[in-house]
């Protein structure tokens, strides 16, 4: 097998050993995030590759054959910490976000919005002190606020940050315009994207003329 950085072993997007393909390898040894729900879902990678049928019905079809593997794909495990508060966080940082544009120097502007729960009903009685916050993408070409990374901060964040890893990759406009339940921490990742669309110098606003004759 063919080792990397601290002996990790290398793997292709099906998670075969480099070297041989009757090798798979998955969890720690393969590197980041090293967690246990990370690895499960790579072993269903493994399962789908052995034993999915490429039919037209069921697991193992068609769409689950799309599955693969890939390096950065630690970024969309969600990382919790079972401490007081609690902390989580999925997808990219701010700081990591601006890195990784300006080192593809791609034409994009990192825009992050915030939610503090102090301002809502539900976050006044659970956590005072808690917070999101939503880091997103804006290109050109798209015309949207792509979200990249979430961090929570408060009791109750590790079981919110589930919800924010299923919306990485989902629009800030899109999540902004969709109802919420009231009086929930869920809520506040839509008050996130609120704040982010208006601070950002590229969400196309509708004026609205008043007392115009």
């Amino acid at each position: 097998m063919e080792l990397q950085r601290f002996g990790r072993v290398k793997v292709n997007g099906r998670l075969f050993t480099s070297t041989n393909e009757n090798i798979h390898a998955i969890g720690d040894v393969i590197g980041p995030p090293g967690l246990a729900s990370a690895a499960v879902k790579q072993a269903r990678i493994v399962v789908d590759g052995l034993f999915g049928d490429g039919g037209e019905s069921g697991r193992g079809s068609g769409a689950d054959k799309k599955r693969m593997y890939h390096a950065g794909c630690f970024l969309e495990t969600p990382t919790t910490l079972w401490t007081v508060p609690e902390v989580a966080s999925v997808g990219m940082t701010q700081e990591t976000a601006l890195a990784t544009v300006e080192k593809n120097k791609a034409k994009e502007i990192i825009v992050v919005g915030y939610c503090f729960w102090k301002d809502i009903a539900r976050g006044r009685l659970t956590d005072p002190k808690g917070y999101v916050k939503c880091t997103g993408r804006f290109s050109e070409s798209s015309r949207a606020h792509k979200i990249v990374g979430w961090e929570i901060i408060g009791e109750g964040s590790n079981e919110l940050i589930q919800t924010a890893a299923i919306l990485l990759g989902e629009t800030a406009e899109r999540v902004s315009s969709t109802p919420f339940a009231a009086v929930t921490l869920g809520a506040s990742l839509g008050l996130a994207c609120d704040d982010m669309l208006a601070k950002s110098k590229h969400t196309e606003r509708r004026t609205l003329k008043v007392g115009s004759k």
